[in-house]
C-alpha cells in the first residue's frame, strides 16, 4: 500500500488509530515507569614507580612515569577482571557490572574504573571493593620484592556517589514508542485491507 492509501486507512479507521494512539500513551507511561534508571560509579587509580626508581626524581613519584607502569595497570586490570575475581566478588554481595581499562599509552599510568547497574548502594560497594581489589592484587604480583622496589597505587578521582545515566532507559524507550507508533500505523491498514477484500469477495 502506498503513502495515500494508509492516510487513506488511518482517516477511515481513524477511531481505531486514535484508541491505538491513546494506548501507545499509556504504554510509553508504563515503560517509563517500570524500566530501571541505570547508574555509573567511577574512579581512576594512578600507578606509581617505586621509591628506588622515583630516587631519581628527588623522591617525586609524579615525575617519574615508566613505561612499565602502562604494564603494571594492564595486567592488574585483567587480573581484577578475570572470571574468579568477578564470581568471587559477586558472592560477597558485589553484584554490579564492571570494567577497568588502562589510560591510553601516552596518557598518565592509570586505570579506569567503570561500575554500572541499577542499585546505586550496590555500585558504590562494588567500587569501593574494586579500590581496595586493586592495590591488594598488585601486592600479590609483587610478594617477595623488597618494599623500596615495588611500584605503588593512589586514588587520584572517585565520584562520591554513583550518577544516573539516562541513556540505557532513553534507547529502550525510544524503541518502545518505535514499535508502538508502527503498530498504530499497520493495525489500522490491516484492517482496511482485510475489510475491502471481504467487500470485493461479495
Amino acid at each position: 500500500m502506498d503513502l495515500l492509501g494508509t492516510l487513506r486507512a488511518l482517516t477511515r479507521w481513524w477511531w481505531l488509530t486514535l484508541l491505538l494512539l491513546l494506548l501507545s500513551f499509556g504504554g510509553v507511561a508504563f515503560f517509563y515507569t517500570v524500566l530501571p534508571w541505570t547508574y555509573q560509579g567511577t574512579a581512576s587509580v594512578l600507578f606509581l614507580s617505586s621509591p628506588i626508581q622515583t630516587k631519581e626524581a628527588g623522591g617525586n613519584p609524579y615525575q617519574q612515569f615508566a613505561d612499565s607502569l602502562h604494564v603494571s595497570a594492564e595486567a592488574v586490570g585483567r587480573a581484577v577482571m578475570d572470571v574468579r575475581t568477578v564470581e568471587s566478588l559477586r558472592r560477597h554481595g558485589f553484584t554490579s557490572a564492571y570494567t577497568l581499562s588502562p589510560a591510553p599509552v601516552y596518557a598518565e599510568p592509570a586505570l579506569e574504573v567503570e561500575v554500572v547497574g541499577v542499585n546505586p548502594r550496590n555500585i558504590q560497594s562494588t567500587l569501593d571493593a574494586l579500590l581496595a581489589e586493586i592495590p591488594r592484587r598488585l601486592a600479590t604480583m609483587q610478594s617477595g620484592m623488597s618494599e623500596r622496589a615495588k611500584v605503588r597505587t593512589r586514588v587520584i578521582a572517585v565520584s562520591q556517589e554513583p550518577r544516573r545515566v539516562p541513556k540505557e532507559k532513553v534507547r529502550l524507550l525510544v524503541m518502545v514508542v518505535a514499535v508502538e507508533l508502527l503498530a498504530c500505523v499497520a493495525l489500522p491498514v490491516v484492517v482496511d485491507t482485510v475489510t475491502d477484500r471481504r467487500r470485493t469477495a461479495r
